[in-house]
């Protein structure tokens, strides 16, 4: 479980990162910030295991940064599906949340701790922004078969692994027993994994959604 938690399931993200690769031609603005974001999450893994399993150092401001692109990206992501006032109010909150996260960082939880809430925060936005696409692509595609949409796709990863996220990160914070952490660990990864598929999916049927 050790080796599949530090090393397989980061690299997951190959899956996604050489589909887009593949396809990218195929891809729409939406679908390549999925790209760069899956990206820069395999370059963010990598750099995170050589500094923890080589250098042996902590990467703890290398993840607090991480964390405020990763959100940064997708909320880009969900402002190009987004139309009309809702898409004006998602760079505030990329801003705000920032803010958050080093008040949170200097303030609340020490930079050596896992930071749970920042990681919350975000899982609850990311969550949300995904159930109003949902509900906003059942208004309006009501002809389009579903699995032939994209962007359906990409949307599902992210609310599959962001919600399961959330319940990871609030019940790590009262997690006293290891052994269990890990499995915990072990079951956020796979379904990393299965978002990465399914970011794969949503690459492949960029053209027939075009």
């Amino acid at each position: 479980m050790d080796k599949f938690v530090s090393y397989f399931a980061p690299f997951g993200v190959l899956i996604a990162i050489i589909s887009g690769i593949y396809y990218y031609k195929n891809l729409g603005k939406p679908q390549r910030v999925i790209f760069y974001y899956a990206l820069y999450s395999g370059l963010s893994n990598a750099s995170h295991i050589y500094m923890v399993r080589v250098l042996h150092h902590k990467s703890q401001v290398s993840v607090f940064v991480s964390n405020i692109i990763w959100f940064s990206f997708l909320t880009y992501f969900y402002t190009l599906l987004f139309k009309g006032k809702s898409r004006n109010v998602l760079f505030p909150i990329v801003a705000a949340y920032a803010v958050f996260a080093t008040i949170n960082i200097l303030f609340i939880q020490k930079l050596d701790s896992y930071n749970n809430y920042t990681s919350t925060l975000s899982a609850v936005i990311l969550i949300i922004y995904a159930m109003i696409y949902i509900y906003r692509q059942n208004l309006t595609d009501i002809d389009t078969i579903w699995g032939h949409q994209s962007l359906n796709w990409l949307n599902t990863g992210i609310l599959l692994y962001y919600s399961t996220a959330l319940v990871m990160y609030v019940t790590y914070a009262f997690m006293t027993n290891w052994e269990i952490g890990k499995w915990i660990w072990g079951l956020h990864n796979i379904v990393l994994i299965t978002m990465y598929f399914l970011f794969f999916i949503g690459f492949k049927n960029a053209r027939r959604s075009s």
